[in-house]
């Protein structure tokens, strides 16, 4: 049976979803695996495909069809570079990081998905709308100076804004449980 795994870095990292942690041993759970460069690398875009030469080949041919080749992709395979040097290193502490975080968010009311974590990577869900999170937040940002959320918007439950939070570098000099606070003030009001 042919089986395909969309894959993070802190998924290569951690060792997940494999006991063993062995990288191997991941990849030997599927044919195909799609790793992203952008989601927890930060680089610009892209991805690299690894499995069978006849699907790597027809994936190729698609990516061009649909306009996946771009003129000049140095920019792209730098920054994917670098975060395969100063990141990827460095997911684990970062996914820790966000179980942490994740922990304190539902203490504070604050519903995470998935719970704990298992990348540096999750979800978060508020009873409001994402306009009065917003307004919310703008007070926030202007009174406290500091950001620590990305943007919310409707979730599929109505009445319920989702936002997704990504840890990085700058996070790790944060104190979970403050982060924690600042985030439920905006969310919850």
């Amino acid at each position: 049976m042919s089986s395909a795994y969309p894959c993070t870095p802190t998924v290569l990292a951690s060792g997940s979803p494999s006991p063993s942690g062995s990288l191997a041993d991941i990849a030997a759970l599927v044919d195909t695996m799609y790793v992203s460069f952008y989601k927890g690398l930060e680089a610009l875009a892209g991805a690299a495909l690894v499995g069978p030469e006849d699907v790597v080949a027809e994936a190729r041919t698609w990516r061009r069809r649909m306009g996946g080749t771009l003129f000049h992709l140095t920019p792209y395979a730098v920054s994917a570079l670098a975060g395969l040097e100063e990141r990827l290193p460095r997911m684990g502490e970062y996914a820790a990081w966000a179980r942490s975080l994740a922990a304190e968010l539902t203490q504070c009311g604050v519903s995470v998905t998935p719970d704990p974590p298992h990348t540096n990577t999750f979800q978060l869900f508020a009873e409001s709308t994402p306009d009065e999170i917003l307004e919310r937040k703008i007070a926030f940002m202007e009174r406290e100076k500091v950001d620590p959320c990305g943007g919310w918007w409707e979730s599929r439950v109505p009445g319920i804004a989702m936002s997704e939070i990504a840890v990085h570098e700058v996070a790790l000099g944060h104190d979970p449980a403050q982060v924690a606070a600042w985030i439920a003030e905006i969310a919850r009001g």
